[in-house]
């Protein structure tokens, strides 16, 4: 009972127990004056009264106290209430939030969605609607819309996907692409606008490598490697550059260029637009004409159809600014050049290592050069030695660098016949000697003749610049310099000598000669 009556008193107010204790004054006088009269009437009843006040005045107290305890409680428990008020309020409101967003018809589920459709509209190659969806996303951003986390992580998304839609649109240039596609590519690449003119150039031709280096390991191995080559870069430059100077048309930015120049002041002139264009040219001919040494260091090459495909080649390109013809002619020669240096290097390394075949030399018996050399059949070793020059010549266009390449050659073997003389085969390192000088290199020099005339190899080239004694001084195989650092110079000496009244006979009939008009 006292139980219950401490917790009704714990949920009452402050002022219901204010007005309580007005109450119970009134009734504590009213009872005083009871008790009075039933004391007077009735001393049991008196007694039991006294006995129910003092129980009365034992609660009293314990309310006061309790009453006490709660004036320290009740700050508190207001501003707890109060706190507990405002955060159900945010509560209701988010719960109201999440109600809206979860249900079907919020634009929100939208705004989720854009990150596939990005995705789809790429592979399918919807580009422009690829493109509208990242503006999108930066109006977003301007917006200030990315407070929110969840638009930030979308707005986030498609700007990522923005690098997709670029690997995507630039990996069109890894196959074979048409005019009118390739401008369209190009036109969706320049509306991003992270991408600068130049670097858009310069990816595009990086890109064009890729392809062109893909189809050139896939012809490796094959036979006619080099002739497909030259073909696949034929037309993947080509189609290169018409693209290319479709979608960067030159003449638009010189006359943008002209309208902001002021005359009153010098300025440096600009390079073309087209350099990027044209270094991107050259640099993949040096790498054709680095296949095509490479061919040739592992095989001979037939290089009249290399170089007819080459010059078929750069026809194609001349209407377009770009002839390297002259070019061509140049690497030609240089790879000519290398080829027959190489071929006659292994010659002389190959005679001058078999150095017992002398044994085998002879005297020629008359000292006149030999119309068919005879004399030379004698040394096996040297007639492989002049077969093999003799195949590089026919291999090889006119090209003044043969000559020293050929006395570099003699130089050599002529020292090692000069070594061979300060050993015990003194006789037949001499007879060696005299057939080489005496019947080898004039034999050599006449087919140089033959091959290399003034009149249909020269003169149709280089016009009245070269003259006839300048030519015939550059193909005189024989000089003194060759003997140069020998120990039996004076022995070269007499034989070069002796052979000299020769020589001028030889000129004078070779002077004589018909050559026609074929060419070499």
């Amino acid at each position: 009972m006292a139980k219950s009556v401490d917790d009704d008193m714990k949920t009452l107010s402050v002022r219901r127990l204010r007005a309580a204790r007005s109450s119970l004054s009134s009734l504590a006088a009213t009872l005083q004056d009871e008790i009075g009269d039933l004391a007077f009437n009735n001393y049991r009843t008196y007694a039991d009264v006294g006995n129910t006040a003092d129980l009365c005045n034992e609660m009293f107290c314990s309310m006061s106290a309790t009453t006490s305890e709660l004036k320290d409680v009740v700050p508190e428990l207001f501003h707890r209430i109060k706190k507990f008020y405002v955060d159900s309020e945010r509560v209701a409101q988010e719960l109201g939030l999440l109600k809206k967003a979860a249900a079907k018809e919020n634009p929100l589920w939208d705004l989720f969605t854009l990150p596939n459709v990005m995705e789809k509209c790429i592979r399918a190659g919807h580009y422009d609607s690829a493109y509208s969806l990242t503006n999108y996303a930066t109006q977003l951003a301007q917006m200030n819309l990315t407070k929110n986390p969840v638009v930030l992580t979308i707005v986030d998304t498609l700007n990522a996907s923005r690098h997709g839609l670029l690997d995507e649109l630039f990996s069109k240039f890894l196959g074979p692409i048409d005019l009118s596609t390739g401008i369209l590519v190009v036109n969706n690449i320049r509306k991003i606008p992270s991408i600068s003119p130049t670097q858009l150039r310069v990816t595009i031709l990086q890109y064009r490598d890729m392809y062109l280096e893909k189809q050139i390991i896939a012809l490796f191995g094959q036979p006619g490697f080099l002739q497909h080559a030259i073909e696949v870069y034929r037309e993947c430059m080509y189609e290169t550059m018409v693209l290319y100077l479709a979608v960067f048309p030159e003449n638009d930015f010189m006359r943008r260029f002209d309208m902001i120049q002021d005359p009153r002041w010098v300025q440096w002139q600009l390079a073309s637009q087209n350099v990027v264009l044209q270094q991107w040219a050259y640099r993949n001919l040096n790498r054709l004409f680095d296949l095509i040494r490479e061919a040739e260091r592992k095989c001979p090459v037939d290089i009249s159809n290399v170089v007819a495909k080459l010059m078929t080649f750069a026809f194609s390109f001349g209407r377009m600014g770009l002839d390297f013809r002259t070019i061509i002619v140049s690497e030609v020669d240089s790879i000519l050049k290398v080829s027959f240096e190489a071929r006659v290097n292994k010659a002389t390394l190959t005679l001058a290592n078999k150095a017992g075949i002398i044994g085998y030399v002879d005297i020629p018996k008359h000292e006149a050069i030999a119309e068919v050399s005879l004399e030379i059949n004698q040394w096996d070793a040297l007639c492989v030695y002049g077969n093999e020059v003799l195949r590089a010549l026919n291999d090889l266009r006119p090209n003044l660098a043969m000559i020293q390449t050929l006395k570099k050659s003699f130089r050599t073997i002529l020292t090692w016949l000069d070594r061979l003389m300060a050993k015990d085969k003194v006789q037949m390192a001499k007879k060696a000697a005299t057939l080489f000088i005496k019947c080898f290199i004039p034999y050599v020099r006449k087919n140089l003749y033959t091959f290399f005339a003034y009149e249909t190899s020269f003169r149709k080239v280089s016009g009245s610049a070269v003259s006839k004694a300048s030519f015939e001084s550059h193909f005189n195989l024989l000089k003194e310099d060759l003997f140069l650092g020998c120990v039996q110079k004076e022995f070269f000496m007499e034989l070069y000598r002796s052979l000299e009244p020769e020589e001028k006979s030889t000129t004078v009939s070779i002077e004589g000669m018909d050559f026609g008009e074929s060419e070499c």
